[in-house]
């Protein structure tokens, strides 16, 4: 029971992985609200606290995992920091590639 509930979040992390690359492909403007939608089931960060669970006995009760199932508000918020840190990162790096590429160039 566990590992289906395990499979179906990342089924549906799969899922939004494609929709992803259909904006890309597509060169759709989404809104921020659809990207915070689509991004927080792409980060799989639900996936993991889940799986964390995985193997910690008595702890991991059935009931601790519907309440993940869920996405309470606190793997929300945890995984919406994770994603936001993880995109300003990419892009400060992508700004760094192309100042160094203009400067190289110039």
């Amino acid at each position: 029971m566990i590992a289906l509930r395990d499979f179906l979040q990342l089924q549906e992390a799969i899922g939004a992985w494609f929709e992803e690359a259909k904006y890309k492909d597509e060169g759709c403007l989404i809104s921020f609200d659809e990207y915070v939608r689509v991004s927080l089931k792409t980060t799989a960060y639900q996936v993991l606290a889940c799986a964390s669970f995985v193997g910690m006995g008595e702890i991991a009760t059935n009931n601790v995992f519907d309440w993940m199932v869920n996405f309470p508000k606190i793997i929300r918020a945890s995984t919406a920091i994770c994603r936001f840190m993880d995109d300003a990162g990419d892009f400060e790096v992508s700004i760094t590639f192309i100042i160094i590429n203009l400067n190289y160039k110039s």
